[in-house]
């Protein structure tokens, strides 16, 4: 017998090894419904189901057999069709409720704090994910969501990013504070190395300013000028490429280019990207 689509899966014969979440959404009982998320995993890999009570069930997508868990993980991050206004306080999880499926649970929820957290784990190790989810409430803690965001907060206040630097964490991981603390060492570290990189850029472009701009000037000499209604006259399209251009090239080579180079396309003053040009340094007299 035919199974019925809009069976939820989690009442189906064929789901009955996979790992289903499930959760109602909305808290207004006029459009309330129920939701749910399945992961199937069998010889040639793993596929991921999401069914409502509104649409019935369908396949979302696929990932062939030499998939492990963390690049299923990992593909659902990739992915904006797999969250929905599912509820983690009516979440009901069936099957092994390992840090896996928990990472699943925070994606499946549409909610960009637990997208960030999810983000945020997958840079530890899986020994202190699985340490994490060990604890109370596990990765669904809001104390975890709330850590993640402070220090998004604090790691954007420094110029650095949580996930752009290794984070030596202490194991075994016994309470979000230990791993806390090994999070805002890092980025402290990761923040004073960026501002000593800076300092020796600075220090490494110092000499070449007043050059830089000659070669600007001469170079937008005999180019349009831009004008808008309200504003004054504004510098031609590709001048702040070439300013950008130059800052990295004497940086890089502690001299100023000779030739023709071709500057890369970039993005102009506003924003908006502009192509990709030449310039004779010869002719505009660079030295």
């Amino acid at each position: 017998m035919e199974t019925d689509n809009y069976a939820p899966l989690s009442e189906r014969p064929n789901f009955s090894h996979a790992l289903i979440f499930r959760s109602g959404y909305s808290a207004n009982p006029m459009v309330a419904g129920d939701c749910e998320l399945a992961v199937q995993q069998h010889r040639d890999g793993f596929t991921v189901w999401a069914w409502d009570d509104d649409w019935g069930a369908q396949a979302i997508f696929s990932l062939p057999a030499e998939s492990t868990w963390r690049m299923l993980v990992e593909a659902m991050l990739e992915r904006d069709d797999i969250a929905t206004a599912a509820s983690l306080a009516r979440l009901t999880i069936i099957g092994e409720c390992s840090p896996v499926a928990q990472l699943i649970a925070l994606l499946w929820t549409d909610d960009g704090e637990h997208r960030s957290t999810v983000e945020w784990l997958l840079e530890l190790p899986d020994v202190a994910i699985e340490q994490l989810a060990a604890l109370r409430r596990g990765l669904l803690a809001p104390a975890l969501r709330r850590m993640v965001r402070q220090l998004n907060d604090e790691a954007d206040a420094l110029g650095v990013m949580l996930g752009d630097f290794p984070l030596v964490v202490p194991l075994p991981l016994k309470s979000l504070s230990a791993l806390e603390k090994a999070a805002r060492q890092a980025f402290t570290v990761a923040a004073e190395r960026e501002r000593a990189t800076q300092m020796l850029a600075e220090q490494a472009l110092s000499p070449f300013q007043a050059a830089i701009a000659v070669i600007v000037q001469r170079w937008a000499a005999d180019k349009p000028r831009r004008r808008y209604p309200g504003s004054g006259y504004l510098p031609p399209v590709g001048q702040a490429q070439l300013q950008r251009y130059l800052q990295q090239y004497v940086t890089t080579h502690q001299c100023l280019p000779h030739g023709v180079h071709t500057i890369p396309a970039g993005a102009d003053l506003f924003n908006h990207s502009g192509r990709s040009f030449e310039v004779d340094f010869d002719r505009l007299g660079a030295r």
